[in-house]
C-alpha cells in the first residue's frame, strides 16, 4: 500500500509528540533528580555537621569536667548537643519515611534506586547504631551528677573518643555514597535530555524532509505550471512518481489541461470550418470527447420556413418545416423524444437569434457538467454556425443570382435549374454509398453539387441572342459558336474560384468543372476538349445525365416533352458512350426519388 501524505503528516506529528513527551518527561526527571540531589546533599551535609558538632561538644564538656572538677552547668553546650541530637534523630526519621523537608520548607519524596537504597539505608542503620551508643555515652559524660573524677568517667570518655572517628567515618562514607549516586543521577538526566534533544532534532529533520518532499517540491511544480499557463502555454504537464494526494491532484490537473487544450483546439477548428456539413461532421466526431450525445442538430429560420440540419452516426440530414416558428419546431422535437435530455444553445449575432443548436443525450448518461460544457462553448458554437450559415447563404445567393442571370437570357423552363440541382443531389447521394466513391462524395460534395449544378450553362450569357434563341436547328458555324458557352462559363467561374481560393474557399471549382465539362462524353466524343472516362470530373458526369434527362422530359420551342420511358430509353442508349455507366446505374437505382422530383416540379 502506497504511503499517503496524510500518513506522513500523522507520522510527523506522532514523532513530534514523542519528542515533546520525552522532553517533558526527561525535564521532569531532571528537575526531580535535581531536587533529589539537593535533598541528599542537604541530608548528608546536615548529618555530617550535626555528628561533628555533637561529638566535639560532648568531648569538650567531658574534658573541661576532668580538668576542672568544679561543678559547672554547661547549659549552652548541653543545649547545643541536644539540638544536634534532635536534628540527627529528625534526619534519621525523615530518611526512614522516605521524605525530606528542604530549607525552603518544601517536602520531597525520596525516590531511591534499588541498589542505592539498600546501600544507603544499610549505612544509615550503621550510623544509627553507633550514634545510639555515642548518644548514651554523651548523656553520661555531660551529666553533672556523674563524677568526672571517677575511673568510669574516664573510661566512658575513652569509649566516646573511640566511637567519634567511627561515627565520622560512617558519615563520610554516607556522603561519598550519596555524592556518587547524585553524580550518576545527574549523568543519567543529562543523557536523557541529550536523547530528547536528538529526538527533537530528528523530528524536526523529518518534518523538513517531508515538507520538502510532500509539499514544497509539488507546490513548486504547480508554481512553474501556473506561470507557464499565465504565459499562454498549455502544453506543460506535471507528474509525480509517488502515489499520494498530490499525485491524484496532478492527474486531475493534467486531465483538466488536456480537456482545456482539446476545448481550445475544438474552438479553433469549428471557427475554421466554412461548410455547414463539414462543421456538423467535425462536431459529431470531436465534441463527444466532452459530452456523450446520441445526436445533435440545428434549426434556423429562413423566410417563412424553419430548416433543420441533423447529424447522427455520421449522416447529415436536411429537413424543412414549412410555415413554422422555431419555437414550434423546438417543442415538436422535445415532444417527439421525451426520454432524452436536450441541451439547447442559441445562434445569436448582433442581438438577433437566427437559430438554435441542440444536443440529445440519454438521461442515463447525462451529467450536470454537460450543460456547463455547452454553455462554455455557446458563443463559439454560435459564431461558427452563424459563419457557416452565412457562408452557405452567400454562396447560394451568388449561385442563384448567376444562374438566374443565365436563365433570363435563355428561359428554357421555369424549374429547369431546380430540377437539375435535385437530380444531381440524388445521384451524388447514391454514389456516396458506393465503396468506390464514398471517399470523394461526402456531405460537402453533395451540398456543393446541389448549389453549383444550376450554373452549368452560365456561359450562355456570352452567346448572341440570334443564336441562343434560334427556334430551329443551328448551322455548323452557329453550333461552333454555341459550344463556346462552356469556355465562357468556365472563364467566369475560374475568376470567381481564384478570388475565393485566397480565403481557402474552393466552392466555385466544382462550378467551373461542371460548366466546362458537362458536354464531354464518356467515350471522348464530347466538347470542348474531347476527354473521356475518368478524365471527366465526376461532377460534370453527374450533371450531364441530369441536364440531358431534364431536357428530354421538358418542352422546348423546337420539340415536345418526351415521356419518362422514352427518356429512360435514350439515357440507356448513351451508356458507355455519352454517360458514365456507374453514374447511370445510380440514376436508375433511384428512379423513385427522380420521378418524385419530376412530378413535383414538372412544367404544366
Amino acid at each position: 500500500m502506497h504511503k499517503k501524505i496524510f500518513f506522513n503528516v500523522i507520522t510527523i506529528f506522532l514523532v513530534m509528540a514523542i519528542a515533546l513527551s520525552l522532553t517533558i518527561g526527561f525535564s521532569y526527571v531532571a528537575i526531580d533528580t535535581q531536587k533529589q540531589h539537593i535533598a541528599i546533599t542537604e541530608i548528608v551535609a546536615a548529618e555530617r555537621t550535626n555528628v561533628e558538632r555533637f561529638s566535639l561538644m560532648t568531648i569538650n564538656i567531658a574534658e573541661n569536667r576532668i580538668y576542672n572538677p568544679e561543678p559547672s552547668d554547661f547549659i549552652e553546650e548541653k543545649e547545643a548537643i541536644q539540638a544536634s541530637i534532635d536534628a540527627l534523630e529528625h534526619i534519621f526519621y525523615e530518611l526512614n519515611n522516605r521524605q525530606y523537608t528542604l530549607i525552603d520548607g518544601s517536602v520531597i519524596d525520596l525516590n531511591l534506586s534499588g541498589s542505592f537504597e539498600t546501600l544507603m539505608y544499610g549505612k544509615v542503620e550503621e550510623i544509627e547504631k553507633v550514634f545510639d551508643q555515642a548518644k548514651l555515652l554523651s548523656g553520661r559524660l555531660i551529666d553533672s551528677q556523674y563524677p568526672s573524677t571517677s575511673p568510669e568517667y574516664s573510661h566512658d570518655l575513652i569509649n566516646f573518643r573511640n566511637l567519634n572517628p567511627v561515627l565520622l567515618n560512617l558519615s563520610d562514607e554516607l556522603v561519598i555514597l550519596c555524592l556518587e549516586e547524585a553524580t550518576q543521577r545527574s549523568d543519567f538526566s543529562l543523557a536523557m535530555q541529550s536523547i530528547s534533544v536528538v529526538v527533537a532534532i530528528f523530528a524536526l529533520g523529518l518534518l523538513v524532509f517531508y515538507l520538502t518532499k510532500d509539499f514544497y517540491k509539488p507546490i513548486m511544480k504547480m508554481k512553474v505550471l501556473l506561470k507557464s499557463l499565465s504565459q499562454g502555454s498549455f502544453s506543460r504537464r506535471i507528474h509525480r512518481k509517488r502515489d499520494d494526494e498530490f499525485a491524484s491532484l496532478f492527474n486531475d490537473l493534467n486531465m483538466f489541461l488536456d480537456h482545456l487544450e482539446d476545448m481550445i483546439s475544438f474552438e479553433d477548428e469549428i471557427l475554421q470550418e466554412s461548410y455547414i456539413d463539414d462543421l456538423f461532421i467535425y462536431i459529431e466526431e470531436k465534441f463527444k470527447n466532452f459530452i456523450p450525445f446520441q445526436s445533435f442538430g440545428l434549426i434556423y429560420k429562413k423566410g417563412r420556413d424553419v430548416y433543420q440540419i441533423k447529424a447522427c452516426s455520421g449522416e447529415i440530414c436536411h429537413n424543412i418545416f414549412q410555415n413554422k416558428t422555431m419555437e414550434e419546431v423546438k417543442n415538436n422535437l422535445l415532444n417527439a423524444d421525451e426520454s432524452m435530455k436536450h441541451l439547447w444553445s442559441p445562434i445569436e449575432m448582433n442581438g438577433l437569434v437566427i437559430g438554435r443548436t441542440y444536443f440529445v443525450i440519454s438521461y442515463n448518461n447525462y451529467k450536470d457538467y454537460h450543460k456547463d460544457y455547452v454553455q462554455l462553448l455557446e458563443k463559439k458554437l454560435s459564431m461558427a454556425f452563424y459563419k457557416s450559415l452565412l457562408f452557405d447563404d452567400l454562396l447560394g445567393i451568388v449561385t442563384s443570382s448567376l444562374s438566374k442571370m443565365a436563365e433570363k437570357k435563355d428561359p428554357e423552363t421555369g424549374n429547369h435549374l431546380k430540377r437539375m440541382a435535385l437530380y444531381s443531389r440524388i445521384m451524388a447521394e447514391g454514389l456516396s454509398e458506393l465503396p468506390a466513391y464514398k471517399d470523394l462524395v461526402d456531405g460537402a460534395y453533395i451540398r456543393n453539387i446541389y448549389l453549383t449544378a444550376p450554373m452549368h450553362d452560365i456561359g450562355k450569357v456570352a452567346i448572341r441572342d440570334d443564336i441562343l434563341l434560334k427556334p430551329g436547328k443551328l448551322t455548323e458555324e452557329e453550333f461552333k459558336i454555341m459550344k463556346t458557352h462552356v469556355l465562357s462559363g468556365a472563364e467566369v467561374l475560374t475568376d470567381l474560384n481564384d478570388q475565393f481560393s485566397s480565403y481557402n474557399i474552393t466552392y466555385f471549382n466544382m462550378a467551373r468543372e461542371i460548366a466546362l465539362y458537362h458536354h464531354e462524353k464518356f467515350d471522348g466524343s464530347g466538347y470542348p476538349k474531347g476527354i473521356m472516362g475518368k478524365d471527366i470530373p465526376l461532377s460534370a458526369k453527374i450533371c450531364a445525365i441530369a441536364d440531358v434527362f431534364d431536357a428530354l422530359g421538358s418542352k422546348r420551342p423546337y420539340k415536345e416533352a418526351f415521356g419518362l420511358e422514352k427518356c429512360y430509353s435514350i439515357l440507356e442508349e448513351g451508356r458507355g458512350h455519352h454517360f458514365d455507366p456507374d453514374v447511370l446505374d445510380v440514376f436508375f437505382n433511384n428512379l423513385d426519388k427522380i420521378e418524385d422530383v419530376y412530378h413535383t416540379y414538372k412544367e404544366i
